[in-house]
């Protein structure tokens, strides 16, 4: 099953050039498009419409996927920690697009299994967020501080703390925040272990952009982690690893923390 759902995901998602690295974050925002392309966001509107009306099983990059290709990493954590806590979990899920994992955390483990689930995006997503596709489980917001704020039982960072300008200081308040249970997924990181800014270019079937990107050091991510967390899960990416020019690699890393008790 897991070969299946890889060769799947590798025929919808190729993966996307890294071009650097770039002397600044400042620098690499001028030489990027970034995410203002409306056809960005007209996409994954549409794909999710496809979502919700069950004519597909999940949104990825403005793609609706017509097979199960699920974040299982993530989704197994969820059903881990709604056994362990013996309730529905309440998430904050940064960078969490239209509600791609929400409502794949719906299909997988059932609507029963959420409390509620706060998606955190740029602007222009959570507005749209707001508008067509909140219900009483779902909400947007395009304030991290604000949502840090929530008492979330998870945080979920999937492809999201690699755009942040200084991605070791938000995933510092993050854990300042102390939730119990910390996810990420999708981050690209350097086999040299050296944090390096590049440009990203996507190219999907309905948009194409440049945008501002960290490769991240996984173990500094583990210093960061290891006095507060204990890793529970490390998760196998869908995604290939990516030979760049200077024979540097990236490979896409998940897992799932859980929090030392006192």
């Amino acid at each position: 099953m897991k070969k299946y759902l890889k060769f799947a995901y590798k025929k919808l998602f190729s993966p996307a050039p890294y071009k650097g690295p770039i002397a600044s974050w400042q620098m690499a925002r001028t030489m990027s498009q970034g995410y203002d392309n409306p056809a960005i966001l007209d996409s994954a509107n549409r794909a999710m419409q496809k979502v919700v009306t069950q004519q597909a099983y999940a949104e990825r990059d403005g793609t609706a996927l017509t097979s199960p290709i699920y974040r299982e990493g993530i989704l197994l954590s969820l059903s881990k920690i709604a056994r362990q806590l013996g309730r529905p979990v309440t998430v904050v899920d940064i960078g969490g697009a239209l509600g791609t994992l929400y409502y794949q955390g719906v299909h997988w483990l059932g609507e029963e299994a959420i409390a509620q689930w706060l998606v955190v995006e740029q602007p222009a997503f959570a507005e749209l967020g707001v508008k067509q596709y909140q219900n009483d489980k779902l909400s947007f917001s395009a304030d991290l501080t604000s949502a840090l704020n929530h008492a979330a039982d998870v945080i979920i960072l999937s492809s999201s703390l690699q755009y942040f300008e200084d991605p070791y200081q938000t995933f510092a308040s993050i854990i300042a925040k102390r939730p119990q249970h910390i996810i990420y997924d999708r981050l690209p990181c350097s086999s040299t272990e050296q944090s390096q800014i590049m440009l990203q270019h996507a190219r999907t079937q309905h948009y194409s952009s440049t945008y501002p990107v960290w490769l991240l050091s996984e173990s500094r991510l583990h210093q960061q982690l290891s006095n507060q967390y204990k890793q529970v899960a490390q998760f196998q990416p869908l995604e290939d690893n990516i030979m760049l020019d200077t024979q540097q690699e990236i490979y896409f890393a998940g897992a799932f923390w859980l929090r030392h008790y006192e």
